[in-house]
Protein backbone atom coordinates (compact mmCIF):
# COMPACT_ATOMS: atom_id res chain seq x y z
CA UNK A 1 0.00 0.00 0.00
CA UNK A 2 3.19 2.32 0.94
CA UNK A 3 3.80 2.22 -2.79
CA UNK A 4 0.81 3.03 -4.05
CA UNK A 5 0.59 5.67 -1.93
CA UNK A 6 4.02 6.68 -3.04
CA UNK A 7 3.17 6.73 -6.54
CA UNK A 8 -0.03 9.19 -6.21
CA UNK A 9 2.17 11.56 -4.73
CA UNK A 10 4.43 11.19 -7.39
CA UNK A 11 1.80 11.89 -9.83
CA UNK A 12 1.00 14.82 -7.30
CA UNK A 13 4.08 16.54 -7.53
CA UNK A 14 4.21 15.63 -11.46
CA UNK A 15 6.95 13.73 -11.10
CA UNK A 16 4.76 10.59 -12.59
CA UNK A 17 2.04 10.69 -15.28
CA UNK A 18 -0.74 8.09 -16.04
CA UNK A 19 1.52 5.70 -17.78
CA UNK A 20 3.49 4.97 -14.90
CA UNK A 21 0.25 3.85 -12.74
CA UNK A 22 -0.34 0.51 -13.24
CA UNK A 23 -3.25 -1.16 -15.28
CA UNK A 24 -5.74 -2.63 -12.65
CA UNK A 25 -8.79 -2.43 -11.94
CA UNK A 26 -9.07 -3.68 -8.67
CA UNK A 27 -6.64 -0.77 -7.83
CA UNK A 28 -9.13 1.65 -9.61
CA UNK A 29 -11.90 0.20 -7.33
CA UNK A 30 -10.13 0.56 -4.54
CA UNK A 31 -9.20 4.06 -5.24
CA UNK A 32 -12.44 5.09 -5.82
CA UNK A 33 -14.01 3.39 -2.66
CA UNK A 34 -11.16 5.63 -0.88
CA UNK A 35 -12.15 8.76 -2.93
CA UNK A 36 -15.23 8.06 -1.57
CA UNK A 37 -14.86 7.51 2.13
CA UNK A 38 -12.53 10.74 1.97
CA UNK A 39 -15.22 12.72 0.19
CA UNK A 40 -17.76 11.48 3.10
CA UNK A 41 -15.03 12.02 5.64
CA UNK A 42 -14.70 15.53 4.51
CA UNK A 43 -18.98 15.82 4.16
CA UNK A 44 -19.22 14.79 7.52
CA UNK A 45 -16.44 17.60 8.50
CA UNK A 46 -17.65 20.58 7.18
CA UNK A 47 -20.71 22.52 8.24
CA UNK A 48 -22.03 24.71 5.36
CA UNK A 49 -23.67 22.11 3.24
CA UNK A 50 -25.54 19.23 4.39
CA UNK A 51 -23.87 15.94 4.05
CA UNK A 52 -25.82 14.76 1.21
CA UNK A 53 -26.00 17.90 -0.54
CA UNK A 54 -21.85 17.69 -0.46
CA UNK A 55 -21.83 14.47 -1.52
CA UNK A 56 -23.26 14.56 -4.43
CA UNK A 57 -21.67 17.94 -5.68
CA UNK A 58 -18.23 15.99 -5.41
CA UNK A 59 -19.22 13.05 -7.05
CA UNK A 60 -20.99 15.06 -10.05
CA UNK A 61 -17.81 17.22 -10.42
CA UNK A 62 -15.97 13.63 -10.42
CA UNK A 63 -18.42 12.50 -13.26
CA UNK A 64 -17.66 15.45 -15.20
CA UNK A 65 -14.11 15.31 -14.67
CA UNK A 66 -14.09 11.56 -15.47
CA UNK A 67 -16.40 11.29 -17.72
CA UNK A 68 -14.77 14.14 -19.78
CA UNK A 69 -11.69 12.50 -20.12
CA UNK A 70 -13.19 9.34 -21.22
CA UNK A 71 -14.92 11.02 -23.93
CA UNK A 72 -11.94 12.76 -24.93
CA UNK A 73 -9.79 9.44 -24.78
CA UNK A 74 -11.85 8.05 -27.18
CA UNK A 75 -12.07 10.68 -29.48
CA UNK A 76 -8.60 10.20 -29.28
CA UNK A 77 -8.48 6.96 -30.06
CA UNK A 78 -6.56 6.51 -26.66
CA UNK A 79 -8.91 4.52 -24.73
CA UNK A 80 -7.07 2.29 -23.50
CA UNK A 81 -5.55 4.92 -21.15
CA UNK A 82 -8.51 4.83 -19.03
CA UNK A 83 -8.08 2.55 -16.26
CA UNK A 84 -4.41 4.47 -15.33
CA UNK A 85 -5.73 7.85 -16.25
CA UNK A 86 -8.91 7.77 -13.88
CA UNK A 87 -6.35 5.97 -11.22
CA UNK A 88 -4.11 8.50 -11.46
CA UNK A 89 -6.39 11.15 -11.03
CA UNK A 90 -8.07 9.62 -8.40
CA UNK A 91 -4.58 9.37 -6.35
CA UNK A 92 -4.16 13.10 -7.09
CA UNK A 93 -7.71 13.92 -5.25
CA UNK A 94 -6.92 11.73 -2.83
CA UNK A 95 -3.51 13.39 -1.46
CA UNK A 96 -4.92 16.75 -1.96
CA UNK A 97 -7.88 15.72 -0.34
CA UNK A 98 -5.99 14.13 2.98
CA UNK A 99 -3.98 17.60 2.91
CA UNK A 100 -7.01 19.37 2.82
CA UNK A 101 -8.57 17.67 5.69
CA UNK A 102 -6.93 19.84 8.80
CA UNK A 103 -8.27 23.16 6.68
CA UNK A 104 -11.83 21.53 6.41
CA UNK A 105 -11.33 20.89 11.00
CA UNK A 106 -10.07 24.37 10.91
CA UNK A 107 -12.85 26.03 9.44
CA UNK A 108 -15.21 23.74 10.83
CA UNK A 109 -15.72 26.35 14.23
CA UNK A 110 -16.57 28.72 11.80
CA UNK A 111 -19.54 27.30 10.41
CA UNK A 112 -21.51 29.73 7.53
CA UNK A 113 -18.74 32.66 8.17
CA UNK A 114 -16.51 33.54 5.92
CA UNK A 115 -13.09 32.03 5.98
CA UNK A 116 -10.00 34.07 7.55
CA UNK A 117 -7.25 34.64 4.91
CA UNK A 118 -5.04 32.27 6.93
CA UNK A 119 -7.62 29.47 5.84
CA UNK A 120 -8.21 31.07 2.38
CA UNK A 121 -4.18 31.15 1.53
CA UNK A 122 -3.80 27.31 1.94
CA UNK A 123 -6.75 26.30 0.09
CA UNK A 124 -6.27 28.27 -2.70
CA UNK A 125 -2.80 26.83 -2.92
CA UNK A 126 -4.53 22.92 -2.80
CA UNK A 127 -6.97 24.29 -5.43
CA UNK A 128 -3.76 25.55 -7.95
CA UNK A 129 -2.20 22.17 -6.79
CA UNK A 130 -4.91 20.00 -7.90
CA UNK A 131 -5.50 21.48 -11.06
CA UNK A 132 -2.33 21.70 -12.13
CA UNK A 133 -1.70 18.51 -11.21
CA UNK A 134 -4.95 17.40 -13.46
CA UNK A 135 -3.29 19.51 -16.33
CA UNK A 136 -0.43 17.41 -16.28
CA UNK A 137 -2.13 14.56 -16.16
CA UNK A 138 -4.03 15.17 -18.93
CA UNK A 139 -1.18 16.61 -20.48
CA UNK A 140 0.13 12.89 -20.67
CA UNK A 141 -2.62 10.88 -21.04
CA UNK A 142 -4.23 12.96 -24.28
CA UNK A 143 -0.79 13.51 -25.80
CA UNK A 144 -1.13 17.47 -25.80
CA UNK A 145 0.48 20.45 -25.02
CA UNK A 146 0.68 21.39 -21.43
CA UNK A 147 -0.96 24.77 -21.67
CA UNK A 148 -3.60 23.26 -23.88
CA UNK A 149 -4.28 20.44 -21.03
CA UNK A 150 -4.39 23.42 -18.60
CA UNK A 151 -7.12 25.59 -20.74
CA UNK A 152 -9.19 21.73 -20.65
CA UNK A 153 -8.95 21.47 -16.51
CA UNK A 154 -9.75 24.90 -15.92
CA UNK A 155 -12.62 24.86 -19.50
CA UNK A 156 -13.82 21.45 -17.62
CA UNK A 157 -14.10 23.26 -14.20
CA UNK A 158 -15.87 26.32 -15.31
CA UNK A 159 -18.41 23.83 -16.85
CA UNK A 160 -18.54 21.56 -14.17
CA UNK A 161 -19.39 24.13 -11.48
CA UNK A 162 -22.28 25.75 -13.87
CA UNK A 163 -23.83 22.70 -14.73
CA UNK A 164 -23.79 22.43 -10.65
CA UNK A 165 -25.63 25.20 -10.17
CA UNK A 166 -27.86 24.58 -12.72
CA UNK A 167 -28.98 21.01 -10.91
CA UNK A 168 -28.22 21.56 -7.34
CA UNK A 169 -28.64 25.50 -6.52
CA UNK A 170 -29.33 25.64 -2.95
CA UNK A 171 -25.70 25.09 -3.27
CA UNK A 172 -25.12 28.12 -5.27
CA UNK A 173 -26.93 30.12 -3.43
CA UNK A 174 -25.08 28.80 0.05
CA UNK A 175 -21.95 29.45 -1.48
CA UNK A 176 -22.43 33.17 -1.49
Amino acid sequence: MNAIWSLYFRASTLRSGPEDMPYSLPLLRTTLVLWLLLQGLGAVLQTRFSVPQSLMAQIWLLAVLLGSTWVLLAFKGLSARVVQTFTALLGVELVIGVLALPLIMAARPLGDEALPLWLQVPYLVLLCWNLGARGYILHRALQIGPFLAMALVLTLLMVSFALLAMLMPELAAGAG
